[in-house]
């Protein structure tokens, strides 16, 4: 029987470089062979925030700080699912900027399960999320740019599974306007979207 990943000590990355001061709380697993690989993917993700931060300081910059969190949002055996939420604040500014990432991983072995493997066509798929996006969106009645719902692969690589559907996580600005946002996208949509396999890994447990 497979060993499950359990949740271990949180990996704290903390440290002053010039202007930028950065604080991420990283999760962290253990109780299985694949535990290495799985902390190792998930730190890359917090790591490559704080490198997207160090390459936009500048000499005389005024001081700056960049903390995020990352929360398992699942960890069912199946897959191992991180949602990290950053908040970039430059002293002076008139607000932080946010910004959100994921990582979805395969609980077997570690890897990255990526939307071309989930849907079984995903330029048509994503064509799908956009349109469902753009109807939530109208019923909160919440601006949208199209050119941030346009079928690539950067507009829509942060998402998440839970019981009740792909919940899709787009960047402060993305949409048009201020601030992070999310949809949930219902299981019944995207099932037929989906290859069987990427179902039986995502979709919602039997009797859940």
């Amino acid at each position: 029987m497979r060993q499950r990943l359990v949740a271990d000590t949180p990996l704290r990355l903390t440290r002053t470089e010039g202007s930028l001061t950065y604080d991420v709380q990283v999760p962290r697993f253990t109780g299985s062979p694949v535990a290495a690989e799985v902390n190792r993917r998930v730190l890359a993700s917090a790591e490559h925030a704080v490198q997207a931060a160090r390459r936009t300081v500048r000499a005389g910059d005024p001081p700056r700080v960049l903390d995020g969190d990352g929360v398992v949002t699942t960890n069912d055996g199946r897959t191992v699912q991180v949602h990290y939420v950053f908040t970039d604040f430059t002293e002076g500014t008139a607000h932080p900027t946010g910004s959100v990432s994921t990582v979805t991983l395969d609980a077997r072995d570690g890897s990255p399960i990526t939307l071309d493997q989930v849907f079984a066509d995903e330029r048509a798929a994503l064509g799908t999320l956009a349109e469902e996006v753009r109807r939530f969106a109208a019923a909160r009645d919440q601006p949208v740019d199209d050119a941030g719902l346009e079928p690539v692969r950067e507009n829509w690589a942060s998402w998440q599974t839970t019981p009740d559907g792909m919940v899709v996580s787009f960047q402060d600005y993305q949409l048009g306007g201020h601030g992070l946002r999310d949809y949930t996208i219902a299981w019944d949509v995207l099932e037929p979207l989906m290859t069987p396999s990427s179902y039986a890994l995502l979709g919602p447990l039997t009797g859940a």
